[in-house]
């Protein structure tokens, strides 16, 4: 496992090592929920369409979606793996670049990066609107 956590924080160095700092703000502005809040009106827009008086069972699904993955994601997977970010990882301290926020402080994030409740989330409700309309929208595979 050693080797593998060695070999994972090379690997990191070296993909960190092209950062762009001129895209650090335009990463940090995309990641923020409200910028993807037209995609999740369009999406639930669809469900109202479709679905009609039906539509507050897929909402109920979706919720239910996302709090399975966050759940699992923060409540059990970050506790027992307890693996730091590399952000806060003291072995790669200097070693990275740190994206600095828009009040020009390095942003760290949470504690403890494994498993990442952002992707998890991403992924879950990617899934769940691909299985729910890819049948009647073939484009939905572009949600991944």
């Amino acid at each position: 496992m050693e080797t593998l956590i060695e070999l994972d924080k090379e690997l990191l160095i070296y993909l960190n090592s092209f950062h762009a700092s001129w895209l650090d703000p335009f990463m940090l502005f995309i990641t923020k929920t409200f910028v993807w809040l037209p995609l999740y009106l369009f999406l639930l827009y669809l469900v109202i369409k479709d679905y009609k008086n039906e539509a507050w069972i897929v909402l109920l699904a979706i919720t239910i979606t996302i709090c399975l993955t966050d759940g699992i994601t923060s409540g059990i997977m970050k506790p027992y793996f307890a693996r730091l970010r590399p952000s806060r990882e003291p072995s790669l301290s200097g070693l990275i670049h740190l994206a600095l926020d828009s009040g020009g402080k390095v942003y760290k994030g949470g504690m403890y990066g494994f498993a990442s409740s952002h992707a998890a989330n991403t992924l879950g409700t990617a899934t769940f609107f691909f299985l729910l309309f890819r049948h009647t929208r073939r484009w939905i595979g572009w949600l991944f």
